[in-house]
């Protein structure tokens, strides 16, 4: 039968392309387009911008001491910074550590705030911050001693309006999902950084967000900082970019399932933020940003439909032609190596290629929950690192 006569062929060809395309062919036509964009040289520092650290807590009494030492400790001028810290309803001893600290340096400011959520609590600091560049930062996250000089560089340039870091995995030995974690994140920095090559990103972690405080707009807690802030800038007419050797680290869940709510809670603030009116790109006014955000966000959080509906119609297909026999052979191989993983998991073992096929396994069923939020309305504000 041919092709136009049989849906089940418009499917597979459908499903599997829009894997290909996501996962392969994307970071290629970037390079494309990088390639075709001109680079600017360095420029002279004579003057370095103020700078803000915001960062919103929640019972972190166990690191909040590390975390300011960590801030305080970076190479930057000591006049030009400060540290605001947004306690959103802690209950524990983070607002007296905080206060501790505040006491022997005057750089660090505690705001406390009922209980609201982060980002009504970054929305708070940000409101509350007295310099000119916004640099985020969460309790857990470590740096490099010269991350702000790298940060700050950009904002010598006007049309820069909002700078990310390189935000890297510490904990890659912990387990099999920690390590395939660290794979994947090493992935999701390589798009970050063609996309800023290539003049069309517009997406960065919260953990190592800089942006410049007068494209600030408070907008609805019910959405990603990170996704939201950077469209600001982009519709003022700034240009983002991502600076590699601003390098920050965080550990990431080594269970599957802190990873699964870890990313089910990301992806579903972010698509919130990315089907609002706050969040979203008009793609007459921004067609390339659009095509990154939808190829790089939208389009990988539905591989797993993409995937279900190859799986599917491969079955259906598998008589006709031997290539829908070798697609479904394939399938069962992978959720076989899933499984594997799985088992090897629990063992507390690992075996590279099986640890990272379940890593994607509980990757995607993470997107797949981040769906169901959104399609359901469920909304989430507030949670803990220690989720």
């Amino acid at each position: 039968m041919r092709l136009y006569l049989h849906p089940l062929r418009w499917l597979f060809w459908l499903s599997s392309l829009m894997v290909g395309y996501t996962w392969v062919a994307y970071p290629f036509l970037l390079k494309l387009l990088s390639i075709l964009k001109s680079k600017n040289g360095s420029r002279q520092v004579k003057s370095w911008p103020s700078i803000s650290i915001v960062m919103a807590v929640h019972n972190e009494a166990s690191v909040i001491e590390d975390s300011l030492a960590d801030l305080l400790a970076m190479d930057y001028p000591h006049g030009e910074l400060e540290v605001v810290v947004v306690s959103d309803g802690s209950t524990d001893a983070t607002n007296e550590i905080v206060r501790s600290v505040s006491s022997k340096d005057s750089r660090v400011r505690l705001i406390e705030l009922q209980r609201s959520g982060q980002t009504a609590a970054i929305i708070q600091g940000v409101l509350a911050a007295r310099h000119e560049v916004i640099v985020r930062s969460d309790a857990d996250t470590r740096h490099d001693k010269d991350f702000l000089i790298h940060i700050a560089k950009h904002y010598l340039d006007p049309r820069i309006g909002c700078v990310g870091g390189e935000l890297k995995i510490r904990n890659t030995s912990a387990s099999g999902i920690s390590q395939s974690e660290g794979i994947y994140w090493r992935y999701e920095m390589l798009l970050r950084r063609l996309e800023s090559d290539a003049g069309v990103l517009s997406t960065t972690s919260g953990a190592v967000m800089s942006f410049r405080r007068e494209i600030f707009e408070p907008f609805s807690p019910d959405c990603s900082e990170d996704v939201v802030i950077p469209k600001l800038a982009i519709k003022k007419g700034y240009v983002m970019v991502h600076e590699p050797r601003a390098v920050a680290y965080e550990v990431m869940p080594s269970s599957a399932r802190g990873e699964v709510n870890a990313r089910r809670r990301m992806v579903s603030r972010a698509l919130r933020a990315l089907f609002s009116d706050e969040g979203s790109i008009n793609p007459l006014r921004h067609p390339l940003h659009w095509w990154a955000v939808f190829s790089h966000k939208v389009l990988r959080w539905m591989t797993p439909v993409f995937l279900i509906l190859s799986f599917v119609s491969s079955i259906g297909l598998r008589s006709n032609k031997k290539i829908y026999s070798l697609a479904l052979w394939l399938h069962l191989v992978y959720f076989s190596m899933s499984l594997c993983g799985f088992l090897l998991e629990k063992a507390g073992k690992r075996v590279g290629l099986l640890s990272a096929a379940y890593s994607f396994f509980v990757a995607n069923l993470a997107f797949l929950l981040g769906w169901k939020d959104l399609l359901l309305g469920r909304k989430i504000r507030t949670y803990s690192s220690v989720e």
